[in-house]
């Protein structure tokens, strides 16, 4: 603990002492310099112990592992019921407003090479999407998961009817005659589906981590666009862990939802599949 006395205060005190009361008196006053300094650092050390625990009461606590997973558990049941309520006929109007805003952003209409989710289950629906990014002349690359991992690969498709087939996992996915190596740092834009989705651009996948794993050392190079339902979207933040990475823009039917400052969009016609 530092009382604020060095060596030559200490010696100039001494001096002093000396100068105007004589010898003599230096052993008394060195004796209550010596309790003064004692009082003083117990104060101090008191204070910094109460400030040290009023730091520490307001520090966000770590979630231990398991709550945490217990909460991606429960939220992604909620979501993907959210989701599955819609009609197919209300999903696919959606979708339609949802894929041209992508195809009105200025990321994606200044991209050549774009990687795209076809869809699967309930999720925003992209091969009208994909068809029309094919039609102008954009090069698409679709994920794969890489068997026996929960890594993904990617493929540039050239025909979104005939060159997309179901895995076994019922993802759909480019034909495997296509699966040549493909470096993702080709890539230009990256198109995400997500279980839900916060304002932060926090995702929720599916709990397999392929996306997070895959999009790590893509995340500040180029965009990462999330498509969503406004269903899917939490207004509070998602458990992110170290590994998660968050979206720069996630678009639902009602607009950028995240990432407003820095994308610009065309509003267009619904796209037709």
């Amino acid at each position: 603990m530092n009382t604020g006395f060095g060596f030559f205060e200490m010696l100039l005190i001494v001096t002093l002492v000396v100068v105007f009361f004589g010898s003599k008196e230096l052993p008394a006053l060195l004796r209550e310099i010596a309790k003064f300094t004692a009082k003083l650092r117990r104060y101090s050390d008191r204070i910094k112990r109460e400030l040290d625990d009023v730091t520490r009461s307001l520090e966000p606590q770590p979630v231990p592992f398991a709550e945490q997973q217990a909460k991606k558990k429960e939220l992604r049941a909620f979501y993907i019921s959210a989701r599955k309520k819609m009609s197919a006929a209300e999903r696919a109007e959606k979708s339609s407003i949802i894929c041209s805003r992508l195809m009105g952003l200025e990321q994606v209409k200044k991209a050549t090479m774009i990687m795209v989710y076809a869809e699967m289950g309930a999720e925003v629906i992209t091969l009208p999407a994909i068809r029309r990014l094919l039609s102008d002349k954009k090069r698409i690359i679709l994920p794969y998961g890489i068997e026996g991992t929960n890594d993904l690969g990617i493929a540039e498709i050239n025909d979104a009817d005939t060159d997309i087939v179901i895995g076994k996992d019922r993802v759909p996915e480019p034909v495997e005659t296509l699966r040549k190596t493909f470096f993702r740092s080709d890539l230009e834009v990256v198109v995400c589906p997500g279980v839900a989705f916060d304002y932060n651009g926090g995702r929720l996948g599916r709990g397999r981590g392929c996306y997070d794993s895959f999009l790590r050392e893509l995340h500040g190079k180029i965009p990462l666009i999330g498509l969503a339902f406004d269903c899917q979207m939490l207004h509070e933040n998602l458990p992110f862990e170290y590994h998660d990475v968050a979206m720069d823009t996630v678009l639902t039917e009602s607009g950028i939802v995240v990432g407003a400052a820095s994308a610009a969009t065309t509003e267009g016609s619904p796209l037709q599949g």
